[in-house]
């Protein structure tokens, strides 16, 4: 039989096992073991990456600790700021796109998916963090370990009924062995720690899908307290520098570990599951997303040929901040010794006991050459260079600026002068790009199959938008389609939707459905930090060119006009 022909057979029989102790208490013996060892095996497969984890986020958090905290070391920082820097002009703004229904009959569709996009899940899909936030941090945290995930699914709360979308530490995500990418995972594994009460909550209200009697095993098992997952001692999963930022360890946690299994598929299954507690199954569903993928999406760093986890800033530079670190403690070291140099004494000749380290004191010798200061030798500016040369070095590794200078290198990237700051931003610039460029593709993965869950996800409820100011102008002139379900003060007597002060949007599932499904694509380089002068450079260019072109600033505004679009020339 061909090695192909033997993982189809398992991956059936894996399946045909899931779905015969889905009607078992917990799930039957097979189905637990088959659980627990595609997740060891998933858990061994990056455990050697997440040893390298210790030092990233030591890093990012300028932590310089040794790892039983004997020590304190200084550092200065530089790699973080980077990591810090890259982010924040990658990732400074909510991003701008389309959502295009597929289907040249459902447009109209696609323009209220990506009405739906900007006034309804920008502002609430606020899991964890606010949406802004939560992809600043992704792109971040994707150079600390390479790559980053994000898990997207559908919330039902109190005010919001909708996509959202959260972070998942990379100490708690385990990609099936030997796949380099979630779109080649026939399933992922995602561990969480809730609550006790959470889980009180789920049997108390009943919640459709879960197995309310093994959740209640599970409660029994932990009603005597004292409860601290096993993986919260795994040296894996925890950074000791964590123990130190929160000034005490955890001896009960008062959580519980819960592990999802996404499988792939359109026959793919949900799966929770409470490795601590033999590994019961509290729920085992079909995948609630009709789309049938895996609902992560990962941010590469830079993606590499030989895992899963990319390459990031942290990996490339730590070895420079290290020498930069041991640099910088030298000098201190130096520093300290000149300012308390050790002192020679000839014990013959002095009265030890008057020997005092204290302002006024005198000492009883009998030659003043009886007692000398130790002589150093002059290393500091040696010390000074090799900082320099080390900082242009770190700038090199990470496609970053600097403007320090050095008199034993012609590097441009160590230079003050004009060609070598613009060789320098060129080089950042370039850098720069290639982040944005897995940026925007991982939004636009992850949009899209937030947008599809509304169009996917059964839900009764109406959407329901308020908007104000510029967002009514904006649904006059680019949604004419919908002004039925704009609803605002005066309507009835038949008042013009754009100068309303505040407008109500009521949207029916069964105005957005669409079989085919949609799509987002973001607008390039719109996440980007942009460059203030030279938006005013090419702004004043296009006023100045209006201003001496009347005639054609009005085929302009006519062309513009046909595509519901206008320049503002106050804004302007």
């Amino acid at each position: 039989m061909a090695k192909k022909d033997i993982e189809e057979t398992i991956e059936t029989d894996a399946r045909e096992t899931e779905e015969e102790g889905s009607d078992v208490t917990g799930g039957d013996s097979q189905l637990r073991s088959l659980l627990a060892k595609q997740y060891k095996t998933a858990q061994d497969a990056i455990r050697y990456f997440s040893l390298d984890w210790d030092e990233f986020e030591s890093l990012l958090f300028v932590h310089g600790r040794s790892a039983d905290n004997a020590r304190v070391k200084m550092s200065e920082g530089s790699l973080s700021t980077l990591v810090i820097e890259r982010a924040g002009r990658v990732m400074s703004q909510l991003p701008t796109g389309s959502v295009n229904a597929l289907g040249m009959q459902d447009q109209g569709k696609g323009m209220l998916m990506n009405l739906i996009l900007e006034k309804y899940i920008y502002p609430n899909a606020n899991e964890q963090y606010d949406l802004e936030t939560k992809l600043f941090l992704w792109d971040a945290y994707s150079n600390v370990y390479g790559t980053m995930a994000m898990c997207y699914d559908w919330t039902v709360e109190e005010n919001y009924v909708g996509p959202t979308c959260w972070l998942v530490p990379m100490r708690n995500f385990f990609p099936q062995q030997g796949r380099l990418s979630v779109r080649n995972c026939d399933f992922v594994f995602i561990s969480t720690f809730i609550s006790r009460e959470d889980l009180q909550d789920i049997v108390e209200d009943a919640v459709e899908g879960y197995d309310l009697e093994a959740i209640t095993e599970i409660l029994a098992d932990t009603k005597s307290g004292g409860l601290k997952p096993k993986a919260r001692d795994d040296y894996t999963r925890v950074n000791p520098m964590w123990e130190y930022r929160r000034r005490a360890p955890f001896t009960d946690t008062g959580d519980i570990e819960i592990v999802t299994k996404y499988e792939a598929g359109e026959d793919g299954r949900w799966l929770d599951f409470a490795p601590d507690f033999g590994g019961r199954v509290i729920r085992n569903i079909m995948n609630p997303h009709k789309n049938g993928k895996i609902p992560v999406v990962l941010k590469y760093g830079f993606p590499t040929m030989d895992s899963i986890i990319g390459l990031g800033d942290m990996e490339k530079g730590r070895y420079m901040q290290y020498a930069m670190d041991t640099t910088l403690n030298l000098q201190l070291d130096a520093q300290k010794l000149r300012t308390y140099p050790p002192i020679k004494v000839v014990n013959g000749n002095v009265v030890m006991p008057t020997v005092r380290f204290q302002p006024g004191a005198k000492w009883l010798v009998s030659n003043p050459n009886d007692i000398s200061h130790h002589q150093f030798p002059d290393i500091d500016n040696n010390l000074n260079l090799s900082y320099q040369f080390l900082k242009g070095a770190l700038a090199n590794v990470t496609g970053s600026t600097t403007t320090q200078s050095s008199t034993e290198s012609n590097s441009p990237t160590q230079g003050k002068t004009p060609q070598a700051i613009k060789a320098q931003n060129v080089s950042q610039s370039t850098r720069d790009a290639i982040d944005l460029k897995f940026m925007s593709k991982a939004i636009q993965e992850l949009f899209g199959g937030m947008i599809n869950l509304v169009n996917d996800v059964e839900h009764k409820d109406p959407i329901k938008l308020y908007c104000f100011g510029d967002e009514i102008a904006q649904i006059a002139q680019n949604y004419p389609d919908i002004q039925d379900a704009v609803n605002f003060e005066g309507k009835k007597q038949g008042n013009y939707v754009g100068n309303a002060k505040t407008v109500e949007i009521t949207i029916k599932p069964t105005r957005i459905t669409n079989d085919k499904g949609f799509i987002y694509k973001i607008d390039p380089t719109s996440t980007q930090q942009k460059d203030e002068e030279a938006e005013n450079a090419r702004l004043e260019t296009i006023y100045t060119q209006m201003m001496q072109n009347p005639e054609g600033f009005q085929i302009l505004q006519q062309q513009l006009a046909m595509t519901n679009q206008t320049i503002d020339v106050g804004e302007l």
